[in-house]
């Protein structure tokens, strides 16, 4: 399973990819952990490239949610 779930802040799109990843047994990639790092601070974004290809490698299955 390859699942994106894209929707605006506060659409529940989190909630939705926790459960399907719950539901499926499927790792779950939240953007907002990939473009932020603690206390809201912006990514650099080649760091953050690498870490969402590490994440695409190392799973067959997941889903992916975004803002659109």
């Amino acid at each position: 399973m390859r699942t994106a779930v894209i929707g605006y802040s506060g659409a529940g799109k989190s909630t939705l990819a926790k459960r399907l990843g719950e539901r499926y047994s499927c790792p779950v990639l939240h953007f907002d952990r990939i473009g932020w790092t603690e206390g809201w601070v912006q990514r650099d974004k080649e760091e953050g490239k690498a870490l969402t290809a590490r994440f695409l490698d190392e799973n067959d299955a997941w889903i992916l949610e975004r803002l659109p």
